[in-house]
């Protein structure tokens, strides 16, 4: 368990708030003594385990049932194969790192607006 007031899994997503909040990495890089300036990533499953102990496993599972979920929904929609694709990429990503990043959350609404503005211009082709 972490000693700062909010998940460590999260705390990524705030250090764009007016203050100082430590990154993440630089957290975890000053909890096991390291004495360079740079931050560590410990993966997803060290960045979940820093969080819940060893309940850190069952996110591991949340995050495969949702890879899992896209992939069935694929099959059946092109959209869902973009959403897929995504999810894929930001999964290897966030399992790299172990923290979430705005970067993840702001990609899935990247593709909501361009599926709103297909939506959009194919009901004035019509």
């Amino acid at each position: 368990s972490n000693s700062l007031d909010y998940p460590l899994f999260f705390s990524e997503l705030l250090t764009i708030l007016p203050g100082k909040q430590i990154a993440p990495g630089r957290y975890v890089a000053d909890l096991i003594g390291a004495s360079l300036e740079g931050g560590l990533t410990p993966g997803l499953f060290g960045g979940l385990y820093l969080d819940l102990g060893l309940l850190s496993v069952l996110g591991g599972f949340v995050f495969i049932w949702l890879i899992k979920r896209t992939v069935k929904l694929a099959w059946y929609s092109d959209m869902w194969k973009i959403i897929m694709s995504i999810t894929i990429t930001q999964f290897f990503h966030l399992f790299h790192r172990g923290f979430m990043k705005w970067e993840y959350i702001m990609a899935y609404c990247v593709l909501i607006v361009y599926f709103l503005l297909i939506k959009k211009e194919k009901e004035t082709i019509l």
